[in-house]
This record gives C-alpha cells, sequence and structure tokens, in this order.
C-alpha cells in the first residue's frame, strides 16, 4: 500500500511538471505509461495508480484555470458542448476524461511489459 501511494504521488508530480513544461495534453497518458512500465506488476494498481492520480491532478488544474478563467467563458464552453451543470459539470467531465487516460495509460504499460515478460508476474 505504501509503495502505491508513493508510486502514485510520484505520477501526480511528473506529469504536473510536465504538463507546465509542455503544452500538450496527450503527457497525462504518458507519464503514467512510463512509470507503470517499469514500476507496476498487477493491472489492477497500474490502472488504479493511473486513474487517480491523473483524476487528482486534473481536478486541480480544471478547478484553478476555471477561477483564473471569466465565469461566462467557461459556461459558454459548457453549454456549446451540451454538458449539463454549467461549470462544474465541465469540471466533472474534463476530470474523469483524464482520469480514464491517465488509468488506461498506466494499464497499456502493464500488460505490455506483462507480455514480454518471460516470467509470471504477479
Amino acid at each position: 500500500m505504501k509503495r502505491f501511494l508513493i508510486l502514485t504521488l510520484i505520477i501526480i508530480l511528473l506529469t504536473g511538471v510536465t504538463i507546465y513544461l509542455l503544452p500538450y495534453w496527450w503527457v497525462i497518458i504518458v507519464v503514467p505509461f512510463v512509470i507503470s512500465l517499469f514500476a507496476f506488476k498487477n493491472a489492477f494498481h497500474a490502472f488504479l495508480s493511473g486513474f487517480i492520480s491523473i483524476a487528482i491532478l486534473n481536478l486541480i488544474v480544471s478547478i484553478w484555470r476555471t477561477t483564473n478563467v471569466n465565469e461566462n467563458y467557461v459556461s459558454a464552453i459548457s453549454e456549446l458542448i451540451k454538458i449539463p451543470g454549467g461549470t462544474s459539470g465541465l469540471i466533472i467531465v474534463i476530470t474523469l476524461l483524464g482520469a480514464f487516460m491517465g488509468g488506461l495509460g498506466a494499464l497499456t504499460a502493464t500488460l505490455l511489459a506483462q507480455l514480454f515478460d518471460n516470467k509470471k508476474r504477479r
């Protein structure tokens, strides 16, 4: 459990730094992928770690960005793409989409490592 929490925090920190340095959205998939490729043996733990870490990071970044932008602008975006709930609905959707992308990136890495590993990983 301690190792799981440490790896989840590492994913949060490295992804946060990477998002700050690179303006690309897909880095939220790459960082959990790389860490899970070498660190996790269990596919469920890898998915859960990627999911939780990117969900926390996306929630923080979404709240920070919506508080620094005009509220009407964010509401207009949520109305444009037909998300009910206004700003909070948009934050929830962004958080869940990012969480699933991070979880699936971590899961893919672990399954790829298991595919090429000669001995059974448990």
